[in-house]
């Protein structure tokens, strides 16, 4: 590899992810500003909530508007580029067994967590509760959230990462892609959860040149 593509991929790798964390951030701040205004709640109280787990309607005003933010902005942006060749291959057996993989995932790795007692804080499971009792709430985290990670994680990061590392360092590009989704995510439990799924999900998207398979 040479030095200038090295270099050239950190910046767009730094780029990708500075702007979903300003994405993230600012959709954030904004649905709080907007709750605290029509609910009469102070903008600090919302803050501390969310970290307890409460408020979890301001967390799906915030991701729903996120994620169309950031699709949008990565695709028209051809950060992550979006082709119907593929679709148009009809890889039906692909998608079968990218769905057969995420299934068989979720037992080994309910196992292995058990094994270690690696579980979500009692914050983040009511958090997670309160937003799947909301309207919306399965298709954030069912839809839209998948998506979006696999449009920057797969779609842009890891093309980039596989771009410069090649073939032979193909392992090394989705390692270093895994971990970035894993210490994005912000505890240890999702973060391992996504270091595993992101091993997966990337070698899917080494072998396929696709992120449909993932979003799968």
């Amino acid at each position: 590899m040479e030095q200038k593509n090295i270099l050239k991929s950190i910046l767009q790798a730094v780029l990708y992810i500075s702007t979903f964390i300003i994405i993230q951030t600012t959709f954030q701040l904004l649905s709080i500003l907007i709750y605290s205004f029509l609910k009469g709640i102070s903008f600090s109280v919302i803050a501390a909530g969310l970290s307890n787990g409460k408020f979890s309607e301001v967390l799906i005003i915030s991701n729903l508007l996120f994620s169309i933010a950031a699709i949008l902005l990565f695709v028209k942006l051809k950060w992550a580029p979006i082709s119907r060749t593929y679709l148009q291959s009809k890889p039906w057996g692909v998608f079968f067994w990218a769905a057969m993989l995420s299934i068989g995932f979720i037992l080994p790795a309910e196992f292995i967590y058990e094994r270690i007692q690696l579980e979500m804080s009692d914050n983040m499971v009511e958090l997670f509760s309160g937003i799947m009792k909301q309207p919306l709430g399965y298709l954030i985290l069912g839809i839209l959230a998948p998506i979006t990670e696999e449009i920057v994680f797969r779609g842009a990061l890891l093309r980039v990462l596989l771009e410069t590392f090649g073939h032979q360092k193909r392992w090394i590009a989705i390692v270093i892609s895994a971990l970035i989704f894993a210490v994005i995510h912000g505890n240890v439990a999702q973060g391992t959860h996504a270091f595993i799924g992101g091993i997966a999900l990337g070698w899917l998207y080494m072998r396929t040149r696709s992120v449909l398979p993932g979003i799968v």
